[in-house]
């Protein structure tokens, strides 16, 4: 792994988690505490992800550095898969087990869904 490599993923890491930690916030701060922000975030990110998997992944013309820049640095530290877990845990310990059940079970319906239009999307643009 050269140089190049890590710095690509450590500033699209940067790039995402920033991205991550907006997005959450802002759902915050308008709608109150709650899971929204975290669903978002996960569905929006299964959605870029099946796009850049089209576009960028799945095509041989790109550097591996933007590869991983886009899917690993941004996307793998936007999405926050472990903070769905852990927020869905809290909701469970703290008397709301079907709301963290709701939780969990939405983000992987509506982003299994997310990354099949992403994927979609991002293929009928490569042939554009």
């Amino acid at each position: 792994m050269s140089i190049s490599m890590l710095a690509a993923v450590a500033l699209g890491g940067a790039i995402g988690s920033v991205a991550r930690y907006m997005i959450d916030r802002l759902f915050t701060l308008t709608f109150g505490p709650g899971i929204l922000g975290i669903l978002i975030v996960n569905v929006s990110g299964s959605f870029l992800l099946g796009v850049v998997s089209a576009i960028i992944l799945e095509q041989d013309k790109w550097p591996s550095e933007l590869k991983l820049f886009t899917a690993i640095g941004i996307l793998g530290s936007y999405t926050t898969f472990s903070t769905l877990m852990l927020t869905s845990t809290q909701l469970a310990t703290n008397g709301d087990l079907w709301k963290g059940v709701l939780n969990i079970a939405a983000s992987l319906i509506f982003g299994i869904l997310a990354t099949i239009f992403g994927i979609f999307l991002g293929k009928a643009i490569v042939q554009i």
